[in-house]
């Protein structure tokens, strides 16, 4: 049976879950199993057309000793996402990669989730769809 491995990992809210839930919907009616590996699974009002896990989570690391944790680039996101030392990214990536052997998907859709695009690259098919990337001018 062909899998489908749907990932969200970085980001808050149930944003990023729609969408995935949408194209797990549209992939079961063609017969496709779809497994979540989600940041947040405890979601309210949302089911989901598939098992659910629970994605592999890097350490959060501030930006500086003033404790400012405000996101003002996309790098400052990955930074307290754990891609700020080469340790806590080796470690994220292999997490990935365990994910990607239990669940053995035939391809890979992902919502913010960078590092599961690093660990899976050029070993499947992926699509990334970014939603949270919008800019909302004010």
């Amino acid at each position: 049976m062909t899998t489908a491995l749907l990932a969200w990992e970085i980001g808050g809210g149930q944003g990023h879950l729609h969408p995935l839930a949408t194209i797990g919907r549209e992939l079961q009616s063609y017969g496709i199993k779809s497994i979540f590996a989600l940041k947040n699974f405890q979601i309210k009002g949302l089911t989901l057309p598939g098992k659910v896990i629970q994605a592999p989570q890097a350490s959060f690391k501030a930006l500086d000793e003033k404790g400012d944790n405000k996101a003002y680039f996309y790098t400052d996101v990955l930074y307290m996402f754990g891609f700020c030392s080469s340790l806590t990214l080796d470690f994220h990536l292999k997490a990935w990669q365990n994910v990607i052997n239990i669940v053995k998907p035939s391809f890979i859709i992902t919502d913010s989730t960078p590092a599961l695009v690093l660990a899976a690259k050029n070993e499947f098919q992926q699509l990334c769809l970014e939603t949270a990337l919008a800019y909302h001018q004010q």
